[in-house]
């Protein structure tokens, strides 16, 4: 198949497609440009989009244009087929300065499995941070292809960066504790996502202190504003956050937590001192509400780690999954599948983390997706690996390593520009 143009810079663009017939002659068949530039452009991948650019100076002002960036989006995200395609199955990987991508399902049926560990060099595509003075970035999470990087200075504190790593373009906001008159003591705990009712760009900090004060401080920036917003915090004594990053599911950001019984958990095991839940900060209404656990003793009983963070949560599948240790049964997940509904939670799978020697071969950091064949990629320090599960000797093949922790976060690619959304609320 041969395909016919004018030479880019012409008024009107002419696509054409050449087919044989039976007689070895060629048909010229024209598509018309609304074909193309509706129903064809938006179903193709981020890279050949990007390529398509040069095309024309028409070609590259619709795939420029913040309507069609929308439009590519929907299509990738609202096709039945999305969660089965191989190449929706992609997650980005923060390795110090730079931003690594991994199509996983790629390696779905490796040879490898036959073994019980195998290390390969997996297929990276590479982006560079934005350049921006201060230490290295940490990966805070990522919404419709848009990464959220936080910057730390030694003085200053943070600055955030929203960038989209296929396109090279990002916004960078301040932080918000010189707005307030507030200087971190604490820990710090951070999330991003997406409000569809406002097409908006959340970033949530939260700032536990030590001393100075019992209650948190709660900043939630909006990128369509470009501004950010204090809320009241909530009493460390009766909320402990167990988890550094939120999970996004349902346009609300989850953590793993531990809440002191007698407070306002009427239902607390007596046995226990503290009750662990999923704390729930919706992004729409900027409010926590807590999220029940499979059971009250979840993670608890015969638990692999002693103490309250015994438990986490991950994003499978866009459902919200919480998993525990446990020393006799390696890791076992369970689904949220109906969100908001807690009777919902099913489990899903039995992960065994022991050698036949009885000699611990993983360490699961965080659960990112199944595989077309239902593996599933788990972080494991500073390896990300495929794994089968639910087999009595579980078998895993490495597919990236690097010299630092892993920071990982779901990812789908898009042609969304953070600079061009930043002050817009303000501009209108």
């Amino acid at each position: 198949m041969n395909m016919e143009r004018q030479r880019p810079g012409d008024e009107e663009e002419e696509v054409a497609i050449y087919g044989g017939n039976e007689g070895n002659q060629r048909q010229k068949l024209q598509l018309p440009d609304e074909l193309i530039f509706t129903e064809i452009l938006p179903r193709l991948p981020v890279k050949s989009l990007i390529c398509f650019k040069l095309v024309s100076k028409q070609w590259n002002s619709l795939i420029s244009s913040t309507d069609f960036a929308k439009t590519h989006l929907q299509h990738t995200v609202a096709n039945p087929n999305f969660s089965a395609d191989p190449s929706s199955r992609c997650v980005v990987i923060r390795n110090s300065s730079s931003l690594r991508i991994l199509n996983y399902a790629s390696y779905d049926n490796f040879g490898g499995f036959n073994s019980s560990y195998n290390i390969i060099d997996a297929e990276l595509d590479e982006f560079e941070c934005p350049n921006l003075d201060g230490g290295s970035p940490i990966l805070i999470g990522s919404a419709n292809g848009l990464v959220c990087l936080g910057v730390e200075y030694d003085e200053i504190g943070y600055k955030f960066v929203v960038y989209n790593p296929c396109t090279g373009d990002y916004f960078a906001a301040n932080e918000p504790l010189e707005d307030f008159g507030s200087c971190p003591d604490g820990a710090l705990f951070f999330g991003f996502g997406y409000v569809t009712s406002s097409d908006d760009y959340k970033i949530l900090m939260m700032d536990i202190p030590k001393k100075r004060t019992l209650l948190s401080s709660i900043f939630v920036y909006s990128l369509r504003s470009d501004s950010w917003q204090s809320h009241n915090g909530f009493d460390k004594r009766e909320m402990e956050i167990l988890s550094d990053e939120g999970v996004l599911v349902h346009e609300t950001l989850h953590y793993a937590v531990s809440r002191r019984c007698g407070w306002s958990i009427r239902d607390c095991d007596s046995s226990l001192k503290k009750r662990k839940c999923i704390a729930a900060f919706n992004l729409v209404s900027e409010e926590f509400n807590m999220v029940p656990l499979p059971w009250a003793k979840f993670g608890h009983d015969h638990a692999y780690y002693r103490g309250d963070s015994s438990f986490q949560l991950s994003m499978m599948d866009g459902c919200l999954c919480a998993w525990a240790k446990y020393r006799d049964r390696g890791v076992q997940m369970w689904m949220l599948k109906q969100y908001g509904e807690p009777d919902s939670w099913t489990k899903m799978f039995n992960l065994n983390i022991y050698s036949e020697w009885g000699i611990q071969s993983i360490h699961p950091r965080g659960f990112f997706g199944f595989s077309p064949t239902g593996k599933v990629l788990v972080t494991d320090n500073e390896n990300l690996v495929l794994t089968n599960v639910d087999n009595c000797v579980s078998k895993y093949v490495s597919l990236v390593r690097q010299n630092t922790v892993m920071e990982v976060a779901n990812f789908v690619g898009s042609l969304l520009s953070p600079s061009s959304m930043a002050g817009s609320l303000r501009e209108d």
